[in-house]
Parts: structure tokens; sequence; C-alpha cells
């Protein structure tokens, strides 16, 4: 209980810090972490901190680790220029994903789902080859897909369920081929047809989520013969091809809408 303690500024030489799962109040002092020039490891999820991240926290330049998710954490996303994961799902962050994150060619897992965030997938996300882990979902992020988020060649997940997404699921998506396993692109605004780069992909797919969208057309023949409950399959598949409202059809799908 209580709230993170300023002696710990004193402590320039650590270089870890959970302090997760506690009941935590107040706010993340950034003049503590200012001090904190040797940090690469920082958990403070699952409390109920309050305020902003600091500036300060993603001016670490040691900082490889950042988790300060499931908090009540308000304001922007500062820069975070250095850090390979950073979580900062489940909280109130609002404002747009800053380039101080779509510009780290290090960062490997970006968790900011679950957010009030607004704004568009900068065309800069082609800059994060490292990116293996993407969730941005059950936000108010709008716009197109950039065509330089399929040239990202370690993405294992992309998580995009529940924005305010349009335009058509290019072609292009088959450039994630070889790496990505899950595609969660529900709940959005995604219209026109189901894109034949699904087929290049379909081998090394596990999850692919089409529901609550405007596409039309079928899901392939193809992606229907990589379908199957065994962990080398598609064993979650879904789109809108119930037969009240059939805009999709499948006759694989795991669940119609």
């Amino acid at each position: 209980q209580g709230t993170i303690p300023t002696f710990l500024g004193d402590m320039t030489q650590l270089t870890r810090l959970w302090i997760q799962g506690n009941s935590l109040t107040g706010t993340i002092p950034g003049d503590v972490f200012a001090k904190l020039s040797n940090l690469i490891y920082f958990n403070c999820g699952r409390n109920q901190l309050v305020g902003t991240i600091p500036v300060e926290l993603g001016q670490i330049s040691t900082l490889l680790n950042c988790e300060v998710d499931r908090n009540q954490l308000t304001g922007k996303i500062p820069p975070f220029p250095y850090t390979i994961e950073l979580d900062v799902f489940i909280n109130q962050l609002t404002g747009q994903i800053p380039n101080g994150v779509w510009d780290n060619v290090a960062m490997k897992r970006f968790y900011a789902n679950n957010n009030l965030l607004t704004g568009t997938i900068s065309p800069n996300v082609g800059n994060m080859v490292s990116l293996e882990f993407l969730r941005i979902g059950n936000n108010d992020i709008g716009g197109t897909l950039p065509e330089e988020l399929f040239t990202l060649p370690q993405l294992d997940e992309l998580n995009l369920t529940n924005c305010i997404l349009t335009g058509t699921i290019p072609d292009t998506i088959s450039g994630l081929n070889g790496t990505v396993e899950e595609i969660f692109l529900d709940g959005n605004k995604f219209f026109g047809a189901i894109p034949a780069g699904f087929d290049i992909l379909a081998p090394n797919l596990k999850q692919l989520t089409l529901h609550e969208n405007d596409l039309s057309g079928s899901i392939s023949e193809t992606v229907c013969e990589n379908r199957g409950d065994s962990i080398f399959n598609i064993s979650i598949l879904t789109a809108d091809c119930s037969d009240e409202d059939e805009k999709v059809f499948c006759d694989c799908c795991t669940e119609c809408f």
C-alpha cells in the first residue's frame, strides 16, 4: 500500500524494480526515475496508480522492460526510444502513439490495448523491424492499414480488434508470411473482399478473426484446408457468415457472426 517512495531515487545503482500486484496509489514520480539511470526492468502493473507516465521513464537508455499496465494512468504515452518490451495496456491513456515508439527499431513487444488512444497507425511502424507482438486493440485508432505494417519481418501477433479502422485489407498482408501466427481484425470498419493474401499466411496461422466488419466474399479453400484443432492449424477462425446476415461465405469457421 501507499505510494512509490521518493528514497528510491537515492538507489542510483538499481537495475530491477518489481512492485507489481499491490495496492499502490499516487503517481509514478518522474523526479525519482530521472535518477535511476541504470534501471533495466521496471514493473508497477496491477496497482491503482494515477497520473501520467513520466517522460523521464522513457528517457532511461538502459530500460529494456517497462510494464505499467492495469493501472488508472492518464495522458499521452511518452517516447520510449530504447525499451524492448513496453506494456501500457488497460489504462486510460489518450492521444496518439508517438513516433518515439513507432521509430524504436529494437522494440519486440508493444501492448497498448484497452485505452482511449486515437490517431492512426503511423507509416513509421515499418521502422519497428524487431517487433514480434503488437496489441493496440480496443482503442479509438482509425484510418487505414499502412503498407509498412506488412513489411515487419518478425511479427508474430497483430491485434487490432475493436478499433475504428477502415479501408480494405490489402493482399499485401501476405508480406507477413513466415512469422505471423495470430491476426485479430474483428470489430472494425473494414470493407471489400477477403484478401487472397490470407492464402499465403494460412499454413502458419493459428488464429484469424474477421467478424464485425463490412467484408465480403469467401473464406478460401486454402484457408479452410489449414483449419483444425491441433497446434499446427488455425484453431480460431471467425467471420460475418451467420445465416441472418451472411456477408461472407465460410464453411469452416469456428464461429459465424
